[in-house]
């Protein structure tokens, strides 16, 4: 009787807390029908070949003590009989009330489920929010490049412009050394100019020189001239007075004669 009751109560046990998915269902509870046949399916398991041996013969007897009649035997059998209806009634009773609680166990699930949905829909939430704000740091990012690669392309810019106008410094003072080069030139030729018209100048104050000291020679050479022409007036003047004197002496000679 002990291991026949302490078989019902593994049955009772297996049926309330292991075999949830033949008695439940997520959405409704099971109907007493349901109950019903799996209680008679727990009889018939109870009273198979293996669970007699534990207690009798594979025919279903039950031996007693040696001298015991046929009325301890029926008293045993509805013993174990009570104990089965007895074990079989609990069972039923603990599989409603398991069902009632797995409803209460269900809704408390749903209510989880849908904290859990809510739990998710935050949690997307906040991943979309999460997401909004790296897009939004990586739209920041990308502005702060952008602005940095601006920034860049401003100082590419003003370099390049400073190296323009380097360049046209640099244009500027070879312009600048040329047009000095060439000035240099020009004053070089300049003064090259004057020195030729230097020696031009000094060429013709020679030729001056030269013709001054011709005119003075020719001068020299016609107050030579005129020197003689002078010695010769003055010798003919001489002249002329010596025929004069002459002259007066032939006069005095005739007057002389004609006296």
């Amino acid at each position: 009787m002990h291991e026949l009751a302490i078989w019902c109560w593994v049955e009772v046990l297996q049926v309330v807390f292991l075999r949830r998915s033949v008695f439940e269902s997520r959405d409704r509870v099971t109907p007493p029908s349901v109950l019903i046949a799996h209680g008679r399916r727990l009889h018939l398991r109870l009273f198979s070949p293996q669970r007699v041996r534990c207690n009798g013969d594979e025919k279903g007897n039950f031996p007693g003590k040696e001298g015991e009649g046929e009325e301890e035997k029926r008293k045993q059998i509805f013993l174990t009989s009570s104990s089965i209806g007895h074990c079989l009634g609990i069972a039923c009773v603990g599989i409603w009330t398991r069902n009632l609680h797995g409803e209460q166990l269900r809704a408390r699930e749903r209510e989880r489920e849908r904290e859990r949905a809510r739990e998710r829909e935050r949690e997307r939430e906040r991943e979309s929010e999460s997401a909004r704000e790296r897009a939004r740091a990586r739209e920041s990012e990308s502005a702060r490049e952008r602005e940095r690669e601006r920034a860049r392309e401003r100082e590419r810019e003003s370099e390049s412009a400073r190296e323009r106008a380097r360049a046209r410094e640099r244009e500027r003072e070879r312009e600048r050394e040329s047009e000095s080069a060439r000035e240099r030139a020009r004053e070089r030729e300049r003064e090259r100019e004057r020195e030729r018209e230097s020696a031009r100048e000094r060429a013709r104050e020679r030729e001056r020189e030269r013709e001054s000291a011709r005119e003075r020679a020719r001068e020299r050479e016609r107050e030579r001239e005129r020197e003689r022409e002078s010695a010769r007036e003055r010798e003919r003047e001489r002249e002329r007075e010596r025929e004069r004197e002459r002259e007066r002496e032939r006069e005095r000679e005739r007057k002389t004669h004609t006296r």
